[in-house]
């Protein structure tokens, strides 16, 4: 008996090292599981943003393509409104000349 009393304090010292052992690992594994959690909520976080960045680059250049359209058709009506106004100043300016003539004419018959 008394040679086993030798060994109490190596065992005892053994099982308080191992302790601390499992203990110590048993912390460095909840590590690493909250930093594989934060990885993942980290990942989910960076594909969301990369989906809502998508959507805003699709939305501008719907945006970009609509403005581009109603310029074209705002050009093409101001384009379309000036070739009427010089048709009907050239009209005018027919009328004119015919009643310019006309009145040249007639004073001309008067003489």
């Amino acid at each position: 008996m008394q040679l086993y009393l030798g060994w109490l304090p190596i065992l005892k010292d053994f099982n308080e090292g191992l302790s601390k052992e499992i203990a110590h690992r048993a912390h460095l594994e909840q590590e690493i599981i909250k930093f594989e959690e934060e990885h993942a909520r980290l990942l989910q976080d960076s594909h969301e943003r990369k989906m809502e960045f998508e959507m805003f680059v699709a939305k501008q250049e719907e945006e970009l393509k609509r403005l581009g359209e109603h310029m074209v058709a705002t050009a093409k009506a101001k384009r379309d409104q000036m070739d009427n106004m010089m048709k009907a100043n050239m009209r005018q300016a027919k009328d004119w000349r015919l009643l310019i003539q006309d009145s040249q004419a007639f004073n001309q018959l008067l003489v």
